[in-house]
């Protein structure tokens, strides 16, 4: 085998650690707040028991990252979709950014696509004449939230804009005048949401600053909630971090965000990929009193990704938490968004995909055939060593496979008595030996039917070619049929045998279906296994002995 990387000796090892640590002193910082630490949080003691509002953003964050963005028919088959899922708030991009983003806006409005419980939701620039044209696209809609964001890191502030603290609270108060000035005559139900971008590259206290201004500036107008999102733009900390920010940010949101039991301020989170900790992100921000989750369906993709509400809403359902939505052949909805938007599933994406309700390792492989047959005919609550779900409450398949020599003969087994061939305990291991011989050469994995079909031609009615006419069922008393044909055997070939083992079932859950039967055969110490169906028994019990001494005459 080639070695594509020379080993480094520990001096190089050391050499390159300590070369890493000279950049983290002199060239890099440690982000913001990403020591922060909420001595009082009470978020670690919070249950989540109830959904959040889910709030796609399929339609603008993932299709701008798309190589190839979707159509507007494309667009309008994936908006069905979010809609037939029950999802109430759904973003459909900047209407004032290109024709076809106003167009599409005009066509769900125009043609009634829009169910009257749903909110789409637009961003809208800063510019007064884009303000004005965004307006204009919505005419006729009946519940809008308009979404309005700006930079707000120290990064952006400085570099981006060059702009100090005072300067960016000004410009994001200047943004939402002029958008309750052109919308003051809209006839729909407004919302508001505002987002300071890059909230966790930004001050704390700033964020705090910032987003309480621009409430002072909106409050009461349309008398709608507000919507303050904070997003992990780029993640820069565990999660835990990002669960005491939000934390903090609930807490210092002015009015305390209920007043007289009215909702005056929704949190709302968007979480992104960079650490690979957005679910758990996600998952502990809801904890820590966020209302509102922005995501996208599958694990797509603006930049490291969007949260996967997918993943989230079943983690939930895996606590028996409802996420209130309809998650009914989910599979087959996932196979479609693919399709629109020309981006495979991994094939272990959680939960679904092909290989996630599998186990490649042997012992996997037999817990959750024990698991499987534990809960068989009863009325037990599911219990399963792998699975947190029985495959057919989300509406999948379980179609286990085998992988060379690291699955089991146990599994093999549970493979063929999905197709009712019930293989006894002490023929299970010839069947394997003949899988692990096939794989082992194949160096590749066996499918469901693979599996079936050498056990068919391997073990099943197998041709012989010794005569047994004398045993013509007209002559010949069939009692003790067994004794009497290995009598005659010794007498007519001098073969002596044993006959180690004899299992007659029923080849499907029916009575008057045809025989299988197992047997083992032992001739000079070795054994010979055969599998005979048949409807007649006794020309199953005779024809498994001529087959066993044929393949002995023929080694």
């Amino acid at each position: 085998m080639v070695n594509r990387i020379q080993q480094k000796n520990p001096d190089k090892i050391q050499e390159w650690i300590d070369i890493f640590s000279k950049l983290a002193e002199t060239k890099y910082k440690e982000p913001v707040n990403s020591s922060f630490s909420l001595e009082d949080r009470t978020w670690p003691d919070k249950k989540i028991d109830k959904a959040p509002i889910w709030a796609s953003v399929d339609l603008r964050d993932w299709n701008q990252a798309l190589e190839k963005p979707m159509t507007v028919e494309q667009k309008l088959e994936y908006f069905n979709i979010l809609v037939n899922m029950g999802f109430k708030e759904i973003e459909i991009w900047f209407p004032s950014a290109s024709k076809e983003d106003y167009e599409f806006t005009r066509l769900l409005i125009k043609w009634n696509h829009i169910p009257n419980d749903v909110k789409i939701w637009v961003l809208v620039p800063a510019r007064k004449e884009l303000i004005e044209k965004t307006k204009e696209s919505l005419k006729w809609a009946k519940n809008v939230i308009v979404h309005l964001y700006n930079s707000t890191s120290e990064v952006q502030r400085k570099i981006v804009f060059n702009k100090n603290k005072k300067e960016i609270i000004q410009l994001a108060i200047n943004w939402v005048k002029n958008i309750k000035e052109s919308f003051d005559d809209f006839d729909g139900n407004l919302f508001f949401e505002y987002s300071p971008e890059s909230f966790t590259w930004t001050e704390l206290e700033f964020a705090k600053d910032i987003s309480n201004s621009v409430l002072d500036e909106w409050w009461d107008f349309k008398w709608n909630p507000v919507i303050i999102n904070l997003p992990a733009t780029i993640e820069n900390s565990t999660p835990d971090v990002y669960a005491d920010e939000i934390e903090y940010m609930c807490r210092e949101i002015r009015d305390k965000r209920t007043v007289n039991d009215k909702v005056n301020v929704i949190i709302s989170i968007h979480t992104h990929n960079d650490r690979w900790t957005w679910i758990a992100a996600t998952e502990l921000a809801i904890k820590a009193w966020a209302d509102r989750v922005e995501w996208v369906l599958l694990w797509n993709w603006e930049r490291t990704w969007n949260v996967p509400i997918d993943v989230v809403a079943l983690n939930m359902m895996s606590q028996w938490i409802s996420p209130e939505l309809d998650l009914s052949e989910w599979w087959e909805k996932s196979k479609i968004i693919s399709e629109l938007t020309n981006i495979p599933i991994p094939e272990r994406y959680p939960y679904i995909w092909k290989f996630v309700n599998l186990a490649f390792s042997g012992s996997h492989q037999d817990a959750i055939k024990k698991c499987f047959d534990y809960c068989k005919g009863k009325v037990w609550k599911w219990i399963n060593a792998y699975l947190p779900f029985d495959p057919k409450d989300i509406w999948l398949k379980y179609e286990p496979i085998v992988v060379n020599s690291q699955s089991w003969k146990w599994w093999v087994a549970y493979i063929l008595q999905q197709n009712w061939y019930e293989i006894p305990k002490n023929i299970q291991k010839f069947v394997w030996e003949k899988i692990q011989e096939i794989t082992d050469t194949k160096k590749d994995r066996l499918e469901n039917e693979e599996i079936i079909k050498i056990f068919e031609e391997e073990f099943i009615n197998n041709i012989w070619d010794i005569d047994y006419s004398d045993f013509d069922g007209n002559k010949f008393n069939w009692d003790g049929i067994i004794e009497k044909f290995s009598n005659y055997i010794l007498e007519k070939l001098n073969i002596d045998f044993n006959i180690k083992s004899y299992e007659q079932k029923s080849l499907t859950e029916w009575k008057t279906s045809d025989a299988i039967s197992y047997f083992i055969l032992e001739i000079d110490w070795k054994e010979y296994v055969w599998v005979w169906v048949d409807k007649d028994v006794i020309e199953s019990n005779k024809k498994w002995i001529i087959w066993a001494l044929n393949k002995y005459l023929n080694n």
